[in-house]
């Protein structure tokens, strides 16, 4: 499925971009995360490093993904740095339960000098609604699943409660646990060095698994959108 996605980004980075819908904006009732405009970059620029000839991406996928991040259509082979963890989880700030993990964010990131990360989620994960089962809450001790009760399922439940349905709530637990790994990432000294001087940026995707379509998000808006809405979307400046 991604190399499907990748051979559509290869087709859309001249299609001008369209704003977000009106109804992406309504599904989030406030802005849950902060992130810098300037940490993130165009698509543009994450083809010209898979281009490069350097292994300048490391991207952070779910360990249920299998061999599908590899899978570039535009990129030379081994043209990555690849990570896999249950639902694309970085341990948080204070957690050294995954010491391996860690360590491979340090190696990509400060040995390997990647100039991209990116947070790669998918709609088929099944790490996440095998979290939301009760059977999960009551025996499942794994670090990640406790750190996902306590970073995105509480969040969701909380600012979006009964009023939305069983797939939109789901929908929302992947987006908001992505997102909670980007900001996990930036917790972190090696990471944090790098986009202070605009060597590193940020990328959280969602992969559509059944139509190979990506969503990406955009910090000026808060939102998820197609990417080929936000492929010709201007960078923001970095300011050293």
């Amino acid at each position: 499925k991604l190399q499907a996605a990748w051979h559509r980004i290869s087709s859309i980075l001249s299609v001008p971009a369209s704003p977000p819908s009106a109804a992406a904006s309504a599904s989030q009732p406030r802005r849950l995360h902060r992130f810098e405009p300037q940490h993130f970059s165009s698509l543009s620029e994450l083809r010209a490093s898979a281009n490069s000839g350097a292994r300048e991406i490391f991207m952070i996928g779910c360990s249920d993904q299998g061999p599908a991040l590899e899978d570039l259509s535009f990129a030379p082979p081994d043209s990555m740095l690849i990570q896999q963890n249950l639902a694309a989880s970085i341990p948080s700030a204070g957690n050294h339960d995954d010491v391996t993990s860690l360590a491979t964010v340090e190696y990509a990131v400060a040995l390997a000098h990647a100039r991209h990360i990116i947070v790669c989620g998918h709609t088929a994960c099944q790490v996440i609604p095998y979290w939301l089962k009760s059977t999960a809450r009551a025996h499942n001790a794994c670090p990640y699943y406790l750190q996902f009760e306590r970073e995105v399922r509480q969040v969701v439940d909380r600012e979006y409660g009964s009023r939305i349905s069983a797939t939109e709530r789901l929908r929302l637990m992947l987006e908001e646990q992505t997102l909670f790994q980007l900001e996990n990432l930036q917790a972190l000294t090696c990471v944090q060095q790098r986009l202070a001087t605009g060597e590193l940026h940020l990328h959280a995707w969602l992969v559509d698994d059944a139509t190979a379509r990506i969503k990406t998000y955009l910090p000026q808006s808060g939102q998820f959108v197609p990417i080929e809405e936000a492929s010709t979307t201007p960078p923001v400046p970095c300011h050293h």
